[in-house]
């Protein structure tokens, strides 16, 4: 990541000023604690500490997501929908109807067991269009995403209509943003290249680039920008969850997930792929598809799903359950070795004169012995340290559960909601829409990916020479050019950032900067 640099900062000497970012290459995360380094070394503490949250986090969300679709179905062993109530004998007052349905519209985590308390208790079936319409205005935050859904999930368990009208609701939001993010892409493609900086700022070069490239935006429009990725990041989110949960049919998830991985640039779209939730003309689909900035959005928002549902959309299959099964084997055989030991301590300790001396001796002995390695430990260097205490770690399977107890205790992960996710991938509830899904993301990221790493890489290369050539001139570069080098420098990081989420969930390889460009 770049470091925090003033606007107002004057880059260094051209040999100093790089536009090249760190290849996203280099980086050796994995989502599963099998693909790991070639190396025959032991991985350090420190990277299995880190597989271990990124797996724990999201078995966390799995059997979550289960808990609650055996709500909807009604927990049933044929798996069929329960017969949902329909609110018979509950309070029908106006005004606490009236109350109820306001606080549905702004759910939030901390409310959620007051607001489901209070739904419990009322009869709102004639509230339900509003209800639906209220929740898809999407007035809330990412973090309150499970309390809709939990809501949502206790209104279908009471309503017999609760779904239909929400999936109604839901579609007439996509649409709703789907031209929002025309009328965006359309704004920007009309602006000149340079309509928000100084002309000096832009390269001349700039002037020669597609109106679609365009990714710094005046305030106004970059306050829309930014206002439209968070919808669609919310939106995309809130539907796959919906359907994780079977409140959703795959019918609801899909079209939205193809008009997000419409594959980069024009000529790229095949006919008919991708952007039918929108109904719009091919036009306004090319632009749509063809926008960089656009492209930005798709990738912040892809990332954003790939990181917390990426196992049950995306994953190949069966790669999770053994993931989660080894996490249970972990801490099974943590507890068998505390058998074993509590067993050994037991044995009856060596009596007589002649054996405490011994002792004695033996502790001197251990004094001596700790003092020396103790020596040796500041002699070596911390990489040599990782690796010693990865091989301890492997040679002591009672300190592995210990670790990994302690870590979910910090996550708030239960061995039940271990057990319930390794059981929750095994069953494979998703895995005909998953191939669908991973097939999507898969291609878009294949086809646009280093495309879009290009494009912003070339402009960033355009601007650096701009301003060295504002050095040799005027022995500076004034503070708007600095500004427009940082920014899509931050741009171009962050981009490939995403991309390596998108990657690290379809088990794709990372953009390569030095060989897309």
């Amino acid at each position: 990541m770049p470091s925090n640099v003033p606007a107002t900062e004057r880059p260094p000497a051209s040999r100093e000023l790089s536009s090249s970012p760190p290849s996203s290459s280099s980086s050796s995360s994995s989502s599963s604690p099998s693909s790991s380094s070639s190396s025959s070394a032991s991985p350090s503490p420190s990277f299995v500490e880190d597989s271990w949250r990124r797996h724990l986090e999201d078995a966390k969300e799995v059997a979550w997501r289960r808990r609650v679709r055996l709500r909807v179905l009604g927990g049933g062993p044929d798996g069929t929908e329960a017969v949902p109530k329909k609110g018979e004998g509950r309070e029908k007052s106006i005004a606490r109807l009236q109350k109820a349905v306001n606080r549905v519209k702004k759910i939030t985590e901390t409310d959620k067991e007051a607001i489901l308390s209070e739904l419990s208790r009322l009869n709102v079936s004639l509230f339900l269009s509003e209800i639906t319409d209220s929740i898809c205005e999407l007035d809330f935050k990412l973090a309150d995403v499970r309390a809709v859904v939990e809501v949502c999930a206790a209104l279908h368990g009471t309503y017999p209509s609760f779904s239909s009208l929400l999936q109604q609701s839901l579609e007439k939001q996509i649409r709703a943003t789907v031209e929002s993010a025309s009328a965006f892409v359309s704004a920007a493609s009309s602006l000149p290249v340079s309509s928000s900086h100084a002309a000096s700022s832009s390269p001349p070069s700039f002037a020669s680039l597609s109106p679609n490239l365009v990714v710094i935006l005046p305030q106004d429009l970059s306050g829309k920008h930014t206002a439209l990725t968070q919808r669609l990041r919310l939106l995309t989110r809130l539907v796959a969850e919906l359907f994780l949960t079977s409140l959703l049919k795959e019918a609801s998830l899909l079209p939205l997930l193809q008009f997000l991985t419409s594959p980069y640039a024009a000529s790229a779209v095949p006919p008919g792929a991708g952007l039918s939730v929108c109904r719009v003309s091919s036009s306004t689909s090319l632009a749509l598809a063809s926008s960089l900035s656009f492209l930005l959005s798709r990738f912040a928002v892809l990332s954003s799903l790939s990181r917390k549902a990426a196992s049950q959309l995306f994953a190949a299959s069966g790669e999770k359950t053994r993931v989660f099964q080894s996490l249970c084997e972990t801490l099974q055989n943590a507890r068998d070795a505390d058998d074993a030991s509590d067993a050994q301590q037991q044995k009856p300790r060596r009596e007589g004169h002649g054996m405490d001396k011994q002792d004695g001796q033996t502790e001197r002995e251990i004094e001596n012995q700790t003092e020396q390695e103790a020596e040796k430990e500041t002699a070596r260097g911390p990489s040599e340290a990782d690796a010693e205490q990865g091989e301890n770690v492997e040679k002591h399977p009672e300190d592995l559960g210990r670790a990994l107890r302690e870590l979910m205790k910090e996550l708030g992960v239960t061995e039940e909601d271990l057990a319930a996710a390794a059981f929750d991938e095994e069953e494979e509830c998703f895995m005909e829409t998953r191939k669908k899904t991973s097939v999507l993301l898969r291609h878009f990221y294949l086809s646009s990916a280093s495309l879009g790493a290009n494009d912003l890489h070339q402009q960033l290369i355009m601007q650096e020479q701009h301003n060295m050539q504002m050095v040799v001139n005027r022995g500076q570069v004034d503070a708007e050019a600095n500004s427009q080098f940082l920014q899509l420098r931050g741009r171009l990081n962050t981009f490939l950032l995403h991309a390596q989420a998108i990657a690290d969930a379809i088990q794709e390889s990372p953009v390569d900067m030095q060989v897309s460009t």
